[in-house]
């Protein structure tokens, strides 16, 4: 390693990019070596290409190291290339030239501000973001001296060049997204490696599949998760809307299907790469036959149906659809050949929640007393386009603390030192959250979704029902291996009856809160409909909705009003509707952390079937 007062290159491996550094030159060493510490500037090499980097973190490890994206661009790196880095002492630039997007209207003290102290060095693509929050990209060109430099208060700037040549948008990429480790995993597993590493899969006898749905609630990240594996894949890329396709006219949509297919195997085998066909809002256009009354849309499933089958097992073509209605989607579709893999983009977690919230304010001038773990635990049901918009919301608090509407109209008003005053405080957030709802739910007007801020020590007494709670719900949620280890399963169901203002529906609350789930609270008056079918509707879509939210807890409020005793009522609707509810519970029993809490005063007068071991067991 250290040779007297010289210091030697060391070989590290790339194993994994760490999305908290984009942006910020910095990259993490996991070595057993005393020799590099935190705040360290190193040089990089990788065959003729070089640049700097700070030691953002040391951990303990076998010589591997994260990167920021854009390092490892700029040397051509890929994941396990084996590079070599060396402490160095930064040099002070003189001189610096910069080349920046045609539609780079900011001022040159944005640009020293970001690069200040950052080592740089001749052809470094960085991101930089203006003051507006849009992302642009500028190049360092030649500097005095030569070399890894970095730029200082007196640094001159020769030039700064428009050129159309600088991008100004990043590709995006699997580090961008956060919240989703588990489905680009699944993603990997069956298109990525199988397209990297076709001798592997030649030699199993299989390859890549045809087709892939990707479902989930809205604003989950799916389109966004799809544009960052063409990137990570360097394939080519053909989109389309699934309503663009429609016509008027008598056999035009099955033309532009026809034509789009064409297309991809064209470029395919002119770029020897593979082709990806993305089929946005699928469900739009191949719904289910049986329903699907009218030509056009037979036309056009059927189209799809043969041009599915066209693709030969060595084609270099794959077809991946997103929507948010699965089922509606025709089952021909679904089997294995077509669209043989469905992944499921679900609601994030907390944990998810977290990478999310990091990935959305790495860009933005956070306080100190900003609470990432109170803020995870107040959007509870929240997807990852729900975190954006409230991250949005927060800034736009903390810009209206310091500005008002006629002074942001005057642009020469405002300069580069007052902007460094803004902070965005908890406060900011706090302000945000009760004007940015889940997106999941706003189609839903009956559904009420709560992140109640009631403890256990907001009710007095109950211990045993607490306790019972904790045991069930809390411990299934937090260690569900505890369960499977003693070869049991935790209660699924709990009803609670007694005198009203005995505190049923506030221990509900104080559950959500305190195992850290979310709360559907539905009233059962609100389940009926005078339209027939739609009372069992509106309990498949309750159900639906608490396993797409999961960890959740679904309440039924006052439940007596739609669970009688079968066989009494003067009409049948009642029965059906008992009858739904409980084949909905039955199906449960093997969804995880999916829980359904029901109150009564009155419960003399519920089925006695609901009393079930299988159905409300408590």
């Amino acid at each position: 390693m250290g040779r007297g007062n010289k210091m030697e290159y060391v070989k590290f491996t790339i194993k994994d990019r760490n999305e908290y550094l984009h942006g910020s030159f910095g990259v993490t060493l996991k070595t057993n070596s005393r020799d590099f510490q935190q705040k360290d500037i190193v040089e990089i090499i990788n065959g003729n290409k070089t640049c700097g980097a700070i030691v953002s973190e040391v951990q303990i490890g076998n010589n591997e190291i994260l990167m920021d994206e854009q390092l490892q661009n700029h040397i051509g790196a890929q994941f396990d290339t084996v590079i070599e880095i060396k402490k160095i002492i930064l040099k002070n630039a003189k001189v610096a030239e910069i080349s920046v997007p045609d539609d780079f209207s900011q001022s040159e003290s944005l640009i020293r501000n970001v690069l200040m102290g950052m080592p740089i060095s001749k052809g470094m693509r960085i991101s930089i973001f203006t003051w507006g929050g849009k992302e642009k990209v500028i190049q360092i060109g030649e500097t005095e001296p030569s070399g890894i430099v970095s730029l200082t208060a007196s640094t001159q700037f020769l030039s700064v060049i428009k050129n159309q040549a600088v991008n100004s948008v990043q590709k995006i990429k699997f580090s961008d997204i956060g919240g989703l480790d588990r489905e680009i995993n699944r993603l990997k597993e069956v298109l990525i490696y199988p397209l990297n590493y076709p001798h592997i899969f030649d030699y199993l006898g299989i390859g890549p599949p045809k087709g892939i749905i990707l479902y989930g609630p809205p604003g989950t990240g799916k389109t966004l998760l799809v544009k960052a594996l063409i990137n990570e894949i360097g394939a080519n890329f053909h989109v389309i809307q699934g309503p663009e396709i429609m016509s008027k006219w008598f056999g035009e949509s099955p033309r532009i299907l026809r034509e789009l297919f064409e297309k991809a195997r064209d470029d395919a085998e002119k770029h020897n790469n593979f082709s990806v066909i993305l089929i946005d809002e699928i469900d739009s256009i191949t719904e289910s036959r049986e329903n699907d009354r009218g030509k056009p849309g037979q036309d056009i499933v059927a189209t799809l149906l043969t041009l599915m089958d066209g693709i030969k097992g060595s084609s270099n073509i794959v077809v991946i659809g997103t929507t948010n209605r699965i089922n509606s989607i025709d089952i021909a579709l679904r089997r294995a050949g077509r669209f043989e893999r469905e992944i499921n983009i679900g609601v994030p977690n907390s944990e998810a929640r977290m990478n999310i919230l990091h990935i959305h304010t790495k860009n933005m001038p956070l306080s100190d007393n900003v609470d990432f773990n109170k803020i995870v635990r107040m959007t509870r049901g929240y997807v990852g386009a729900d975190m954006a918009s409230l991250c949005r919301e927060a800034a736009y608090n903390a810009l209206r603390k310091k500005y008002k509407n006629k002074e942001l109209e005057n642009k020469n008003q405002i300069n580069l030192d007052e902007l460094k005053e803004i902070k965005i405080q908890q406060s900011d957030f706090d302000m945000a959250l009760p004007h940015v709802a889940p997106s999941l739910m706003r189609s839903f007007k009956d559904m009420i979704v709560e992140n109640p801020d009631v403890s256990w020590d907001s009710i007095g007494g109950l211990y045993h029902i607490k306790k019972k709670f904790e045991e069930n719900i809390k411990r299934s949620i937090e260690n569900p291996e505890l369960f499977k280890n003693l070869g049991i399963s935790p209660i699924k169901s709990i009803f609670l009856y007694g005198a009203p203002g005995t505190g049923k529906s506030l221990l509900v609350k104080a559950a959500a809160n305190e195992c850290n789930a979310s709360l559907i609270l539905v009233k059962g008056t609100e389940i009926i409909s005078k339209w027939i079918g739609e009372s069992e509707k509106n309990i498949h879509s309750f159900f639906s909705r608490a396993r797409e939210m999961a960890p959740c807890i679904l309440f039924f409020d006052d439940i007596e009003a739609t669970a009688q005793i079968r066989g009494e009522a003067t009409n049948k609707v009642n029965d059906t509707i008992v009858n739904q509810m409980l084949l909905e519970m039955d199906e449960i029993e093997d969804v995880e952390n999916v829980f359904v809490i029901a109150a009564s005063n009155r419960p003399d007068i519920i089925d006695p079937s609901c009393y079930s071991p299988t159905d409300l067991a408590n």
